[in-house]
């Protein structure tokens, strides 16, 4: 991209409107304006730029409050976010830390602590399992199956995103290969939502997904999907 005259040379930039459509979504009530509002409207934006999917996308970074901290360390929501960082568009990058709930909003000296262990001084050792808490263990683990998926998925993610305007607190998006294809169902309503399945044919077409997080299902022949109240699934169908 160009500023002015001068031609930047910059490959990738940082995506900071989907940060703060982010953080607003899982914080705030559904609402068209803001919350998950202002996050399906950030990346409806995406004509703006000559590649979106080339762009940064991240929940926090070295110069602002850590998520963990902004979500006060409301696990399902933290989860949640690493979740949808990890399956949208773009180059996702997660602050070093976020695995383990480090959470200061204010200091940046504590924004910007050690990570805990690898010294023998260190009380406890974060970069091994067994000095993780149960909290702490639950977000490295939805990073870990999220990011290792991603990983092994390259062409799924070259693939075409596509995503719905949110009804009832709901979001639907997913991507569309030649090999494959993913729905990821976000909700933020505080009551369950039945989705008609026949509204986003365009990502499952008629083929059953399994989900990458839990023993669920969304088969396209029942029509219908029951979305739990405030919960995020990732579902994936294989074409070969």
């Amino acid at each position: 991209p160009a500023l002015g005259s001068k031609a930047s040379a910059l490959p990738y930039v940082l995506d900071f409107q989907f940060c703060f459509g982010l953080q607003d979504m899982m914080r705030q009530k559904p609402d068209w304006a803001k919350g998950m509002g202002r996050f399906y409207l950030s990346l409806a934006g995406d004509w703006l730029y000559p590649d979106p999917f080339r762009m940064i996308t991240f929940a926090d970074n070295h110069d602002m409050g850590r998520i963990s901290g902004l979500l006060k360390g409301d696990i399902d929501r933290i989860e949640d976010a690493m979740g949808v960082l990890l399956t949208s568009r773009g180059i996702p990058c997660i602050y070093y830390g976020t695995e383990v709930l480090l959470a200061d909003t204010t200091n940046h000296g504590k924004i910007r602590q050690d990570f805990p262990g690898g010294w023998a001084s260190d009380p406890s050792n974060a970069f091994d399992s067994s000095g993780r808490s149960p909290d702490q263990e639950r977000v490295s683990n939805r990073i870990r199956i999220l990011a290792k998926h991603r990983r092994e998925h390259p062409e799924l993610f070259q693939g075409r995103f596509v995503h719905f305007v949110p009804i009832e607190g709901v979001y639907v998006y997913g991507w569309v290969s030649e090999t494959g294809a993913m729905m990821a169902v976000l909700s933020r309503s505080d009551k369950p939502q039945t989705l008609d399945l026949s509204r986003f044919a365009e990502l499952h077409s008629g083929r059953k997904m399994k989900s990458l997080l839990s023993g669920a299902s969304v088969d396209p022949a029942s029509g219908r999907f029951e979305c739990p109240a405030e919960e995020f699934e990732v579902f994936y169908a294989d074409f070969d």
